[in-house]
């Protein structure tokens, strides 16, 4: 049952998008409203015209790194048809708060390298998991050293929010 807003179904989860005076019903509800509004504004101060013309020009830049094969190195860890996990990388847990006391992300992408991690998932959103778009790029250099691939991970439901994560890793 949702109590307030309109009612949002993904997979088996639901929650309700904020009306003025609404409040959310759980933390995972508050943090998608807090990620909608995020979205809103970002949306509002740089275009997807604009964010998609501004991959490009990264992409013809010989300097910078170009993206990895996320989905090839999947594909290739499943191949014999053996189950694939995809560790994630946080700093904090919506529910719980802080995960360590000291969170050392090349330490922990290097750790996860060796056990034999084909990806890792380095969730980047700030007021959720704590993240910064630097921890993608810490995580990238450490995962140079090593097999891994890496993805950025956020409560990503607009493509507008999808793309500083990729420039960063």
């Amino acid at each position: 049952e949702v109590h307030s807003g309109r009612a949002i179904s993904v997979s088996t989860v639901e929650w309700s998008v904020a009306d003025k005076m609404a409040k959310p019903t759980s933390a995972l509800e508050g943090a998608m409203w807090d990620k909608e509004t995020e979205v809103d504004r970002f949306r509002e101060r740089v275009p997807l015209s604009n964010l998609v013309s501004q991959c490009k020009l990264y992409n013809l830049d010989p300097s910078k790194p170009k993206p990895r094969d996320f989905i090839g190195q999947l594909k290739h860890a499943a191949q014999d048809g053996a189950f694939v996990i995809i560790p994630e990388c946080k700093r904090t847990e919506p529910t719980l708060g802080s995960l360590r006391r000291r969170y050392d992300v090349a330490k922990l992408v290097k750790g996860l390298t060796i056990a034999g991690a084909p990806a890792l998932c380095v969730n980047c959103d700030p007021v959720v998991f704590g993240g910064s778009l630097e921890d993608i790029t810490t995580a990238r250099e450490a995962a140079n050293k090593a097999a891994a691939e890496g993805v950025s991970s956020d409560y990503s439901f607009d493509e507008g929010i999808v793309v500083p994560p990729i420039i960063a890793s």
